[in-house]
């Protein structure tokens, strides 16, 4: 809960230094999903940092959620009842099943780099399609691992809504995020945080 506690900390810091409402996206693990005290552990966190729960995003993988479907619709459930968005990170690889799509409550699609990366006819054909379904099932879609302005290119003129990778940003440490976000008067992107990528 160390990294999850830091992150809301960092969010206070980067609000009141930089004065937007930035979200910041922390992954989940699987074991963190089966505990069924983790969303109060959660509120408290919140509470304790007085973070608002509608700036942090909680990210989850495909491999984390087959174990007890159920109970992590549950949790996950509880956690969006916060305010917190949810997302579904590296779609497309591992155990992708449309059915997360339509049961977990989701706020977010997060399609892996590894089809944005090849663009090949096949990951133009996948990549397209999830866009599609993502959006009319009202979720919003991230590209992640974009390092070009050909892969920006692909996204816009297929109405991806948001994009991660080298082309906006390489890893940050924390004290460098508000000179980045001063520099830019707004982002509609994600922004890669070295710290926060990882699961606890």
């Amino acid at each position: 809960m160390w990294i999850l506690r830091r992150a809301c900390l960092d969010i206070k810091q980067i609000q009141m230094r930089s004065k937007k409402g930035l979200k910041v996206a922390v992954n989940l693990s699987a074991i963190q999903l089966q505990n069924k005290n983790f969303p109060r552990q959660v509120q408290k966190i919140l509470r304790d940092t007085n973070v608002d729960g509608r700036f942090l995003e909680l990210e989850i993988t495909e491999s984390a959620v087959i174990k007890d479907a159920e109970h992590t619709i549950q949790i996950l459930k509880e956690l969006k009842a916060m305010g917190i968005q949810i997302s579904i990170d590296d779609f497309g690889t591992g155990y992708s099943s449309l059915d997360y799509l339509k049961r977990f409550p989701l706020n977010n699609v997060k399609i892996d780099k590894s089809f944005i990366q090849r663009m090949d006819v096949e990951d133009v054909i996948i990549v397209t399609g999830i866009i599609k379904i993502a959006q009319h099932l009202q979720m919003r879609v991230i590209g992640e691992g974009v390092e070009s302005l050909e892969h920006l290119e692909f996204l816009r003129e297929h109405n991806c809504d948001l994009y991660q990778g080298y082309l906006l940003s390489k890893p940050l440490p924390f004290e460098n995020i508000c000179k980045f976000l001063e520099e830019r008067s707004s982002l509609e992107h994600e922004i890669n945080l070295e710290e926060w990528r990882s699961a606890e």
